[in-house]
């Protein structure tokens, strides 16, 4: 008797197996389950026609496009997904992550309320001060460059409890104590330039090419803490005018030689990823690509400069740089590696020691300044 209790539970758990194996294409078949939700951003794929001719080499990929878009359950697996993402983006929001601005804006919140004191300006200056002097005895110029957040360009956006006051804020405050030392010409602030930009004009030939309604762009992403390629743009060019005080040859790729194109972005959605599906978790925007061969014609000139050379730049930063400004710093002029500014500091001089550079530009987002006041910033580094 016992023999046959087993038997039964070994096929009733069998089936249970196979229903739900076949579960997905039995509703998909009799169309029990929606597939096309409400908040489709697409049309979704068609079944393809098989033909024995030179299609027929598509008909794989298309047909498998049809059955991602088509398998049984698809819609209730997103509308989970998606009631999922809404309710932890309330939760989020209820903690203090995230802040719903005005006309579409989600900040990533980690507002600042207290000024640094006296003791932490001098904190920082002194750890930048000290790594400036260590990688001058290495024969390495070391500049510092400072990113504002979204809510410092766009503050209009915010909601009205969120409207910064006439207080100076850490950003601005930490850049006014700089700026009167001698220690500013290793200083690259970007947020004069951006807000100067914040409402970036277009080239006209963009607005031809692409029959364009509007004449401005913004340069950050609406629900996300990433500059856009407009943006990097903005942050390439203020530092590579910087750098050409100091190697003339260096020039800025002016904006009409890149070549763009309208774009859906997705990379760095560090706040759209929890959103719900939809538009806001993909943003119109523009793609700027520096062509490989623009340096070609160029060449001849450039190597004639006094004292001409490939510079050897090792940048350390996060998402900010290594999204769209990495690719910007092309051969001949540049031989580019990267590191992530919390990377260990022996792993730092261990790269220093191969790479040898010329130039070390270090990132700080203006969310990240606090961190420059920590005494290992630069007293960790010993000479190797």
């Amino acid at each position: 008797m016992k023999t046959n209790d087993n038997q039964w539970d070994k096929l009733l758990l069998t089936l249970v197996f196979l229903l739900v194996l076949f579960l997905p294409d039995i509703t998909s078949y009799l169309h029990i389950s929606p597939t096309v939700l409400p908040f489709e951003n697409r049309n979704l794929a068609q079944m393809p026609l098989l033909k024995f001719d030179r299609s027929m080499m598509s008909f794989p990929s298309k047909f498998q496009d049809y059955f991602n878009d088509h398998f049984g359950f698809r819609g209730v697996l997103i509308s989970w997904e998606h009631t999922y993402k809404n309710k932890l983006l309330n939760v989020l929001i209820k903690k203090g992550k995230f802040t719903l601005g005005k006309d579409g804006w989600i900040f990533l919140m980690k507002r600042i309320p207290f000024p640094f004191t006296d003791h932490e300006l001098a904190t920082i200056k002194n750890n930048i001060k000290d790594r400036e002097s260590f990688f001058a005895r290495k024969g390495i110029c070391f500049f510092l460059v400072f990113v504002p957040d979204p809510e410092s360009i766009y503050p209009e956006y915010l909601p009205d409890p969120l409207q910064p006051t006439k207080d100076i804020n850490k950003y601005d405050q930490l850049y006014a104590y700089l700026r009167s030392d001698p220690l500013e010409k290793v200083i690259i602030d970007l947020k004069k330039v951006m807000i100067k930009n914040k409402e970036f004009i277009l080239p006209q030939p963009w607005i031809d090419k692409f029959s364009l309604t509007t004449r401005t762009a913004k340069i950050y992403y609406k629900t996300d803490i990433h500059w856009n390629y407009l943006g990097a743009y903005l942050g390439y060019n203020e530092i590579l005018d910087h750098l050409k005080v100091y190697y003339p040859w260096i020039e800025p790729v002016p904006l009409s030689s890149f070549e763009i194109r309208p774009g859906n972005m997705s990379h760095g959605r560090r706040i759209t990823q929890w959103l719900p599906l939809g538009k806001s978790n993909y943003q119109q925007g523009y793609i700027l690509t520096l062509p490989d061969n623009y340096y070609l014609s160029k060449w001849p000139e450039i190597k004639k400069t006094a004292g001409f050379h490939q510079l050897n730049l090792l940048i350390v930063g996060d998402s900010l740089v290594r999204f769209y400004l990495l690719d910007w710093f092309k051969a001949p002029l540049f031989k580019v590696s990267y590191l992530y500014k919390n990377t260990k500091q022996d792993m730092v001089l261990s790269k220093i020691a191969i790479d040898k550079p010329d130039i070390i530009i270090y990132e700080s987002s203006e969310r990240g300044i606090d961190n420059l006041s920590f005494d290992h910033y630069d007293t960790a580094l010993e000479e190797k």
